[in-house]
């Protein structure tokens, strides 16, 4: 790529993230700690975020069949399409989330 490497980094903290939630993952004391478990788990997701959204998608595109490297910055519609289906999502959990809390406390009430 001579010098044309923007993934790189963001590749070398997916790994990083991956190799220490591995290992806090692995070892047993670790793992009786649900605060530990709880930041292995957002590294992990975090990880393959990275790793399968930038990594997988993006670079598909670098460099082109000729050889030409052509930076990748998304667009107004491509991040406001993304913002709007994570908007819907949290909305989806908000209205779960009531509706499980709901139905938890009729279960508890006597």
């Amino acid at each position: 790529l001579d010098g044309h490497a923007p993934l790189v980094p963001w590749m070398w903290v997916s790994m990083s993230l991956a190799v220490i939630s591995l290992v806090i993952l692995i070892t047993p004391r670790c793992r009786t700690n649900e605060r530990l478990l709880a930041v292995a788990c957002v590294m992990v997701f975090a990880s393959l975020w990275i790793d399968k959204g930038l990594g997988l998608i993006v670079g598909g595109f670098v460099p082109s069949p000729l050889g030409h490297v052509t930076p990748y910055v998304p667009t107004l519609p491509e991040i406001s399409i993304t913002l709007a289906i994570w908007a819907f999502g949290f909305l989806l959990i908000t209205v779960f989330y009531k509706i499980a809390l709901a139905v938890r406390g009729e279960l508890v009430e006597p």
